[in-house]
């Protein structure tokens, strides 16, 4: 018979052991992290003093999960 019964491993195993798509986990995680401190500054510093930096947080978490669609090698809209 042409059975195959190279064991292949599974998709998910594929994916974590890229570097590239690691990478790009590891900055989008850090991105919102830095965007929930950000967030949190609200509670104790004025709103006009957080809101610059919560819209930069936000471009970077953006930025972070566009780089991470390319590893995964996802196109087309969000």
């Amino acid at each position: 018979m042409g059975c195959d019964t190279a064991q292949k491993p599974s998709p998910t195993a594929t994916l974590t052991n890229n570097d590239e798509i690691q990478q790009a986990l590891e900055a989008l995680a850090a991105a919102i992290d830095g965007l929930e401190g950000d967030v949190g500054d609200f509670d104790t510093e004025n709103w006009r003093d957080v809101v610059p930096r919560v819209r930069s947080a936000s471009r970077d978490v953006s930025g972070c999960f566009s780089r991470l669609r390319t590893a995964l090698g996802v196109s087309g809209a969000r």
